[in-house]
């Protein structure tokens, strides 16, 4: 066998070198992971957070589509009424998305979806 596998005298100091580098790249390896690993559960978490705003947002606006579809068919003539409030709330939506949300940036992008329905005997 070649002498480079065996510990000889005289290489005592390459040796410890050795020890000291390995021991140096182990350490450095350990203090980008903990890192790294304290990140990938703060972004989880943000996720988590999005989606949780995100599912209420949605409890919200059934709730809010609930009440006005209710109010509608008891109090035809509040028709008017509710479309201006619509449409000051569709404002202040989007004031909001341009002042901190979605618009906020140049890549920023919003999107809407407006469904209808007709009552039977409407047309």
């Amino acid at each position: 066998m070649p002498d480079y596998f065996f510990f000889t005298r005289g290489r005592e100091l390459e040796l410890l070198m050795y020890m000291l580098a390995c021991g140096f790249l182990i350490w450095g390896a350990d203090n980008y992971r903990r890192p790294a690993e304290r990140l990938q559960k703060e972004e989880d978490l943000r996720k988590l957070v999005v989606e949780e705003l995100a599912h209420r947002l949605k409890n919200k606006i059934a709730t809010i589509q609930s009440i006005i579809s209710y109010q509608l068919r008891e109090q035809p003539g509040l028709r008017n009424d509710i479309v201006a409030r619509l449409v000051l709330l569709v404002h202040e939506l989007a004031t909001n998305a341009v002042k901190h949300g979605a618009l906020s940036c140049p890549a920023g992008k919003l999107s809407y979806l407006l469904v209808t329905f007709e009552r039977k005997g409407e047309h």
